[in-house]
């Protein structure tokens, strides 16, 4: 990965492997974010910085229209589905999975105001929910910015979820590790040693739990430092 400086890939399923595309750039800022917890090497938070930006020309700026202003163009060239360029037309879905990311780089990155363009990102998908019918509360797959209506599948918006929950709480999801033994499940990074877990980015005083093989549960609280060691018996 690191032979490329441009986001591509992302969108194999449907567009040429040329073709640059915002989810790729969101999929590495998450990585090198990761990378960076568990090593504190700076050089994953410079990465993650560098996949951040390549990932703004992909969002509006611009107020138009309606709905305009921090929309996300999923890709800058053409579907092999149905749908032509998909310049003018957002993808919220998208949008968020990128906002995800750059949420998740700007806890450790204050040279740019990343939750702003993030909060952004949520509202312009949040406008744009299905408000009635029976598919209330779903995202479009694309929303035409040119006619103001909703294009092709109702989309599932757990995205758009995760990333209120992470803007408004500071940490959502869970990480699931596993090897041949044993399968941890943690709300937060972790990784496992030989006789525990240690666990990143954990709030200090917070008080949270393992889920180990799928029926022990190890209790934990966070510190100061914000990384813990939860021995596994």
């Amino acid at each position: 990965m690191t032979r490329f400086r441009i986001p591509r890939g992302g969108r194999f399923w449907e567009a040429p492997l040329h073709t640059p595309d915002l989810l790729a750039a969101a999929h590495m800022v998450t990585l090198h974010v990761r990378a960076f917890e568990f090593s504190r090497d700076e050089k994953h938070l410079e990465q993650a910085q560098y996949w951040a930006l390549m990932g703004i020309p992909f969002v509006y700026l611009r107020d138009e229209c309606p709905n305009m202003p921090y929309s996300t163009v999923p890709m800058f060239g053409a579907s092999e589905r149905e749908n032509p360029v998909w310049f003018g037309t957002s993808q919220p879905w998208c949008g968020c999975v990128y906002a995800y990311s750059i949420a998740l780089l700007g806890k450790y990155d204050k040279s740019f105001d990343w939750l702003k363009i993030a909060r952004g990102i949520l509202h312009a998908a949040e406008s744009v929910q299905f408000d009635n019918g029976p598919y209330i509360g779903c995202l479009p797959d694309g929303f035409s910015l040119e006619t103001q209506e909703p294009i092709s599948w109702k989309v599932n918006p757990a995205p758009l979820v995760a990333l209120r929950r992470l803007l408004d709480t500071s940490h959502d999801g869970c990480s699931v590790i596993h090897d041949r033994s044993i399968r941890v499940v943690s709300p937060f990074p972790a990784k496992l040693t030989h006789d525990g877990v240690i666990v990143e980015g954990v709030p200090e005083g917070l008080k949270f739990q393992l889920l180990i093989n799928g029926s022990q549960v190890a209790n934990a609280q966070g510190n100061k430092e914000g990384r813990i060691f939860v021995p596994i018996k």
